[in-house]
């Protein structure tokens, strides 16, 4: 399963250095959710990232192998951690 969010961004360094650590806190987080917690997967990745070439966008993305019986509740508790990131921010253990 891969889950993807993309569109235009102008290019800041700043922005794209804390896009890549929110993919590694996000990394972090499913883990414990999807593997840990849900059972549903072995292994996950979430990377952010803004690129400057050939145009300025934003492209994280979110992937996890799972059974097809598994879709819809791992990709709810996904984006539930995601919100839980958007609206509390990181936890501090996560981003040591």
């Amino acid at each position: 399963m891969q889950i993807m969010f993309y569109g235009e961004a102008p290019y800041d360094t700043t922005e794209a250095l804390q896009l890549r650590a929110l993919g590694k806190v996000l990394t972090i987080k499913l883990i414990e959710q999807l593997r840990e917690i849900d059972s549903g997967v072995y292994g996950d990745s979430a990377r952010g990232m803004i690129i400057k070439y050939p145009y300025s966008n934003y492209n994280p993305n979110i992937s996890f192998p799972c059974g097809l019986e598994n879709i819809e509740k791992l990709i709810a508790s996904v984006l539930q951690e995601l919100q839980k990131i958007i609206t509390q921010s990181p936890e501090v253990k996560d981003l040591n």
